[in-house]
């Protein structure tokens, strides 16, 4: 995510953080063909990250899925949760 315009942010989360992805398809948004995504993470500073506004929602949410497990297998991360 990239914020400001004189004083430029940028935020960014690896793949192997993503723990869940959450899609949402809102009757105006369906109208245009767009739907919203929302990323589950185990990130600490943004737990959750809303995009909103995706075109062929269904394949991004799969994309996304596919590549956080294949990041997780090429880093050799297990996720535990601990309640």
């Amino acid at each position: 995510e990239k914020r400001g315009i004189l004083n430029v942010e940028v935020e960014e989360i690896q793949y192997f953080r993503i723990k869940d992805v959450q899609l949402y398809k809102p009757f105006l948004y369906r109208l245009v063909g767009l739907s919203k995504l929302v990323l589950i993470t185990s990130d600490s500073s943004r737990p959750m990250i809303v995009l909103n506004g995706i075109s062929n929602g269904d394949v991004k949410r799969e994309m996304f899925k596919s590549v956080a497990l294949d990041s997780r297998r090429s880093e050799g991360i297990r996720e535990f949760d601990i309640r």
